[in-house]
C-alpha cells in the first residue's frame, strides 16, 4: 500500500527564519557552567567581534537541530560603558516537525520550550519577548516544479546589475544537493545598496544537506517542489533603515506580512535592471502581425503573462466593437505564433512566484 504524503504547510508567507537573540544576563539563569567559557567582549557598537561567535560559543546538537548559546559583552554608549548579555542563535529547526511554518507568534512557545529543554539556561517567556533581535534571517517558501524553478534561477540571472565589486553582482550554483542564486552575501555592511538575499530549493537542501532532520521530523511531507527566498537584516540600524523602529523579538513577530513582503520586494529589486532578449522572425507572419508579435513577446520576456498583456492593450478601448476586433486579433496571433512556446510556458511557471514576491515589472 502506497503511503499518502502530507501536504506541503506554509506555503506563500513571509515569516522568521533565524535571528540572533540577545538577553540581559541579571535575567537569566545560568545552569552549564560551560557557557563562563564562552565570553566575547566586542570593541565598540560596529566593530567585528574579537573571537567569532559561532565559534566561541556552546553548542548543543541533536537530530539535527542546532543551537548555540554564548555571552558577549557589547558597548551601549560612545562613553566605554557596555552590558552583558546572554546571545543565543535561534533557528525554525527548534520547531521540529512544525519547521517549515517558521517561527511565529503563534509557535514561539515551542521554540521557548525547546531552548529550556536544553538545561543550558532558563529565563522567563516574556524577557525572551523583549529580548533584542540581531541577524535576522526571513524566508518566503512557494512551490514551483523543477522547469519553472530553473527559468526563475535564468530570470534573476539575466536581469541582475553588473558589478565587478567583490561581494555585489550575483551567483548561481548548481550542485547535486544545493541549486540556486545568490546576491550579495551575509556580511555586508552596504544593506541599503547592496543587501543579501538568495533563492535556492529547499527541497534539494532538505534532501542531502539536512537529511536527520528531514527523516526524524518532515517524514512524509512533500517538499520536492518547495523553493525559498531568503533576505537578511543584519541589525538595528539596517530594521530602521527599513521603517522598523524596534528590534524586539515581539516587535518582529507582530510584523504584518504586508511589511514583510515589502521588505522582500525591496531587497530583490535592488538588484535587478530591466532586460530586453532577442526575438525569433516568424515565418509567414504579416508585417503588422510579426510587430504585435515582437511586443507581445517581449513583455513575456519580462514576465508577463500573455492574459495580463491583452488586458492592458485593450484597458483603454471605448468602442466595445473595436476591442472585440483586436482582442480577436491579438488572441489569434498568441494562439497560432505564441501559445505552447518556451516564452508561454515560463511565463505561466513563474508569474505567480513574481507576483507573490512583488517584482514584476509594469507594463507601459
Amino acid at each position: 500500500m502506497t503511503k499518502l504524503q502530507k501536504k506541503s504547510v506554509n506555503i506563500n508567507n513571509t515569516e522568521i527564519d533565524s535571528f540572533k537573540l540577545r538577553i540581559p544576563y541579571t535575567l537569566v539563569e545560568v545552569i552549564d557552567s560551560r557557557l563562563e567559557g564562552t565570553k566575547t567582549t566586542w570593541l565598540n557598537e560596529t566593530s567585528e567581534v574579537l573571537k567569532e561567535f559561532k565559534d566561541n560559543a556552546l553548542l548543543i546538537k541533536e537530530n539535527g537541530v542546532s543551537i548555540r548559546f554564548g555571552v558577549e559583552t557589547i558597548p551601549i554608549d560612545s562613553r566605554g560603558n557596555s552590558s552583558t548579555y546572554v546571545t543565543i542563535l535561534i533557528n525554525s529547526k527548534l520547531l521540529t516537525d512544525r519547521y517549515l511554518e517558521g517561527i511565529t507568534k503563534d509557535n514561539i512557545d515551542v521554540v521557548y520550550n525547546e531552548i529550556m529543554s536544553k538545561n543550558v539556561v532558563k529565563f522567563r517567556l516574556q524577557d525572551m519577548f523583549e529580548g533584542f533581535c540581531t541577524d535576522i534571517d526571513f524566508k518566503t517558501d512557494t512551490e514551483i516544479n523543477k522547469v519553472g524553478f530553473n527559468e526563475l534561477i535564468k530570470y534573476f540571472k539575466s536581469n541582475a546589475k553588473e558589478s565587478s565589486d567583490e561581494g555585489k553582482g550575483c551567483r548561481v550554483f548548481k550542485q547535486h544537493n544545493n541549486n540556486g542564486i545568490q546576491f550579495s552575501n551575509r556580511a555586508t555592511t552596504k544593506f541599503k545598496t547592496n543587501p543579501f538575499w538568495k533563492l535556492y530549493h529547499k527541497g534539494v537542501e532538505l534532501e542531502f544537506n539536512s537529511l536527520e532532520f528531514n527523516e526524524t521530523y518532515l517524514k512524509g511531507i512533500d517538499t520536492k517542489n518547495r523553493i525559498r527566498f531568503e533576505y537578511a537584516i543584519k541589525n538595528n540600524k539596517h530594521l530602521k533603515s527599513l521603517g522598523i523602529e524596534s528590534n524586539t523579538l515581539s516587535h518582529l513577530l507582530n510584523l504584518d506580512e504586508a511589511t514583510k513582503k515589502r521588505i522582500l520586494s525591496e531587497t530583490i529589486k535592488i538588484h535587478l535592471i530591466g532586460n530586453m532578449k532577442v526575438l525569433k522572425v516568424k515565418e509567414g507572419i504579416a508585417p503588422m502581425d510579426e510587430l504585435l508579435h515582437n511586443l507581445i513577446t517581449m513583455q513575456m520576456n519580462g514576465e508577463k503573462s500573455y492574459s495580463k498583456i491583452r488586458d492592458f492593450i485593450l484597458s483603454t478601448f471605448t468602442d466595445k466593437v473595436a476591442k472585440s476586433r483586436c482582442k480577436s486579433k491579438l488572441d489569434g496571433i498568441y494562439n497560432n505564433y505564441i501559445k505552447g512556446s518556451k516564452e508561454d510556458v515560463s511565463t505561466k511557471e513563474i508569474a505567480d512566484v513574481l507576483d507573490l514576491i512583488g517584482v514584476q515589472t509594469e507594463i507601459g
